[in-house]
């Protein structure tokens, strides 16, 4: 019951708004009678009276041990979506325990449609129980049919038109094997076996630093796409004059050090004022120049020669907390502290 108790709490609505539930259903007399009376004694402790159904997925395929709860939570939601009550199999004798007479709560012996009630939506509660007594109960809400149309469906129901097949290797060459094997497999796979190439591919070892990525729409296309990239690569020792983006082929080479930037958006007239930052004003401006060995390129802004500087990424962070979780207390540097830097 606090299982029960816990998912409408959580929900934010009434155990008694909730139409169908699907039970745990194992067939044995304690759990059977355990579950009714929770949810019957649940059930009638509120004021508004209604009535309430109760079914089990595994008169229909048997129990499916781990397997159970989730049965159960499919059967839920094709209940909803397909707004029917489904029938209990072969409920001829209602247990003791829904009473006699019938409650507000009852097996559903019957198929019906599944009337809106007024007001709110379709709702619909699921029970697991594990053999180590672990108890779960989840509850379930209609979508708002407003929020689905002709074009959502559309979507939902085509099929990916595009597949994203990327390689990596450490070197020129070895992205040539690559890619040579990954032309002999495109030139021998269906339309529908281009999703596990894409998968296969991406779930290997992909850390190289030479890199390259195929948009295509079928094998015949990825292997048209490997060709020019081959070709390409003969008698060149540059890995971008493989990208070709208007043939959905897009390749780089990653950076030893990654590096970020720093970009202000205020309007300024003397290129001092960007070589000499306020550091009273930025401490954690003035902590990432004296960590991590900023560099003063010339910048490619009006050709003045500080407008910005290009700072690698530091390769530990003291700022505030560490996102292990481990609090770590940095020196803070006072501005007058911080070596005078010079554009190079």
């Amino acid at each position: 019951m606090r299982a029960i108790a816990k998912a409408y709490q959580r929900a934010g609505y009434s155990i008694n708004t909730v139409d169908l539930f699907e039970g745990h259903g194992t067939g044995t007399a304690l759990g059977d009678k355990t579950e009714i009376t929770a949810l019957r004694s649940m059930l009638e402790q509120e004021d508004e009276k209604r009535l309430h159904w109760l079914g089990s997925i595994k008169g229909n395929i048997g129990h499916c041990k781990a397997a159970a709860g989730v049965a159960g939570l499919m059967k839920a939601v094709m209940a909803l979506r397909n707004k029917i009550i489904p029938p209990s199999v072969a409920c001829l004798q209602p247990n003791g325990a829904f009473g006699r007479p019938l409650g507000v709560l009852r097996p559903a012996t019957h198929g019906s449609a599944w009337e809106k009630p007024a007001g709110q939506r379709r709702r619909a509660g699921v029970s697991a129980m594990g053999f180590g007594g672990a108890n779960a109960h989840i509850t379930l809400e209609e979508a708002d049919e407003s929020t689905v149309n002709e074009a959502h469906l559309a979507v939902i129901h085509s099929a990916q038109s595009h597949e994203l097949v990327c390689l990596s290797a450490d070197s020129l060459p070895a992205l040539h094997k690559r890619l040579r094997r990954l032309h002999e497999v495109a030139r021998q796979i269906c339309r529908a076996q281009l999703t596990d190439l894409s998968a296969a591919v991406l779930s290997g070892e992909q850390r190289g630093r030479y890199r390259i990525a195929f948009v295509s729409e079928s094998p015949w296309e990825l292997s048209k796409q490997v060709e020019y990239a081959l070709g390409a690569m003969d008698g060149s020792d540059d890995i971008h004059a493989l990208d070709a983006s208007k043939r959905g082929i897009f390749a780089g080479i990653t950076r030893d050090e990654p590096k970020i930037a720093f970009l202000s958006r205020a309007r300024v007239r003397s290129a001092s004022i960007w070589a000499r930052p306020s550091f009273a004003v930025t401490p954690l401006y003035a902590i990432f120049m004296n960590e991590s060995k900023a560099t003063w390129p010339t910048c490619c802004l009006s050709g003045c020669a500080a407008s910005c500087w290009s700072i690698p990424i530091p390769s530990t962070t003291t700022v505030g907390r560490s996102w292990s979780g481990a609090s770590a207390t940095p020196a803070w540097p006072s501005p007058a502290s911080l070596p005078p830097r010079s554009p190079t």
